[in-house]
């Protein structure tokens, strides 16, 4: 995948909306995904069901990324984010022309319309743990002084 994205992080917005300490981000990618193939791996696969791909899951995208940042304990945060890449041959289908969609995704080799995400990541910032292995260096300085902290 080859991409760039334009972020923009909104931490006054996410406080308004969220609370103090939250945070939000919004990002706007372009991008280019593809699969690759050798002429001899693609020779041993099977043809294709009626609930394949064609040509595979790739194409010109634009995408849309938005995530939010909550803080749920002193050490812990919980990061919400949901994106959606938007394929080319999507654009005609917005205005209801089928027949156009499926001409540029046969021109650009697109299979997909859409492909929506969705991540739930929880963070721990276990501060005990960090000062436990600061402590344990200390301890190793002073029985082997030739090992840097």
């Amino acid at each position: 995948m080859v991409g760039a994205s334009l972020a923009l992080a909104l931490p006054r917005l996410a406080g308004a909306w969220f609370g103090p300490g939250r945070d939000m981000e919004i990002a706007l990618v372009v991008g280019r995904e593809s699969d690759h193939a050798t002429s001899q791996s693609s020779a041993t696969l099977s043809p294709p069901g009626p609930r394949a791909i064609p040509f595979g899951a790739g194409g010109d995208f634009l995408g849309l990324d938005a995530a939010v940042s909550l803080p749920v304990a002193r050490a812990m945060s919980i990061v919400v984010r949901f994106q959606d890449r938007i394929y080319l041959n999507q654009l005609p289908l917005i205005v209801g022309d089928r027949v156009v969609s499926d001409i540029v995704a046969d021109g650009l080799r697109e299979g997909l319309v859409n492909a929506p995400a969705a991540d739930l990541v929880v963070r721990s910032t276990d501060a005990h743990r960090v000062s436990d292995q600061q402590h344990l260096a200390r301890r190793l300085a002073v029985v082997s002084p030739e090992i840097p902290i």
